[in-house]
């Protein structure tokens, strides 16, 4: 939209300035370069531009007008003209702060160097100790002011390989080498679908309504189709659909697809999608190592304060094991105490058993001797005998 508005804002006073190397130039491919010279102005601030120096505009052959003189010079890292066109073609892509630069076809023929930059090369080598910033502008505010005739070994030098380049992009972009470059020749072409092939047949019926008509009258129809009338346009889609996809998996499976887009540079992006994808797997890998190895160092602690509590245990169960020894020991000295003083006593109780036996024996023997002397007295007077005493 801002380009667009810049172009609107500039496009008579362009159109005077410019002339004769403009006047060629339809509105929308005018339209076009206004807005690449937008884009190369504001699309990076850290590229240095000098300001475009006037009378850099020359008309090339057949109508061509000089894209590089009409953007500046930091045009050639923007823009390529392709005939009278200029299509934007920034020439790195950047991938987490690294740029990596896209591949050019080395059988293209290379842009010739504008009066301008070649001026500039040869004022860089003039004043080599001067910083690129101030050579850049005292190059440009020299240039502006340079007389025509000094101009004119640059220009002429310029024009001169501009035609030579001409004529070889010519033959170049005749041979196929350029649509080549942009899309793999083999590689097979995607069908039309349902309503694209519908649209088709509606501008053959109607050539003389505008594109943009065409499309709203083929939207329209479409619409109120019913969908017998849609069949034939969809089931023709789907089997050039089917035949497609086998036809890709070949294509890919071939290796041509990857071959085609290492040539040209398109395989950048798969690149950096693959180390990308490989350093998240490292990084992955590299996480589940610390993780397997923490959780070993668990596991390791684990069995450490396991067999700690093991030891513990069987240290305190020998602990216990010595004192019910301790208190078991304790307990009989008491009984082991009275054995030993029953064992002790005992010699000394026999003799007196014995002294206790043979004084009793004594005694009934003393009272059965009574007894009887009694008895032989009594029965010499005449009186019944006594009877024995039970001890007798």
């Amino acid at each position: 939209v801002a380009a667009m508005a810049f172009a609107a804002r500039l496009l008579p006073s362009c159109r005077r300035s410019f002339a004769p190397g403009l006047a060629s130039l339809s509105g929308p491919r005018f339209l076009l370069a206004v807005q690449s010279r937008l884009h190369s102005q504001f699309a990076s601030a850290s590229v240095l531009r000098p300001p475009s120096p006037p009378g850099l505009v020359a008309p090339g052959p057949a109508g061509r007008f000089d894209a590089e003189a009409l953007l500046g010079a930091s045009a050639r890292s923007f823009v390529h003209a392709a005939g009278d066109i200029a299509t934007f073609a920034p020439v790195s892509v950047a991938s987490r702060g690294a740029a990596v630069k896209a591949k050019r076809d080395p059988e293209r023929p290379k842009r010739p160097l504008s009066a301008w930059l070649r001026y500039l090369a040869e004022y860089r080598g003039q004043n080599k100790t001067m910083e690129a910033k101030k050579v850049m502008k005292a190059a440009a505010a020299e240039w502006k002011g340079l007389h025509e005739l000094r101009k004119a070994p640059f220009q002429s030098s310029y024009e001169a390989e501009k035609k030579k380049y001409d004529e070889a992009f010519k033959a170049y972009t005749d041979s196929g080498k350029l649509a080549a470059w942009k899309r793999d020749p083999e590689k097979p072409t995607k069908p039309l679908i349902a309503f694209l092939r519908f649209s088709a047949e509606v501008r053959k019926q109607n050539p003389q309504v505008k594109m943009t008509e065409q499309s709203k009258l083929a939207a329209t129809q479409w619409k109120a189709l019913s969908p017998e009338a849609k069949a034939p346009y969809e089931q023709k889609a789907a089997v050039e659909a089917k035949t497609w996809k086998e036809a890709m998996e070949k294509y890919k499976a071939s290796g041509k697809e990857a071959a085609f887009k290492e040539k040209t540079g398109r395989d950048v992006p798969d690149k950096l999608k693959a180390k990308k994808a490989a350093k998240e797997a490292q990084l992955k890998e590299k996480e589940q190592a610390a993780k397997a190895k923490a959780k070993e160092r668990m596991a390791a602690k684990k069995a450490k304060e396991t067999e700690m509590k093991l030891r513990m245990k069987a240290r305190a169960d020998v602990k216990k094991a010595k004192e019910a020894e301790k208190k078991t020991k304790d307990a009989s000295k008491p009984k082991a105490k009275a054995k030993m003083t029953a064992k002790a006593k005992a010699p000394a109780a026999k003799p007196r058993a014995k002294s206790k036996a043979s004084a009793a024996t004594k005694a009934s023997t003393e009272a059965t001797g009574t007894a009887a002397t009694g008895a032989a007295a009594a029965a010499s007077k005449g009186a019944p005998p006594a009877p024995p005493s039970q001890g007798s």
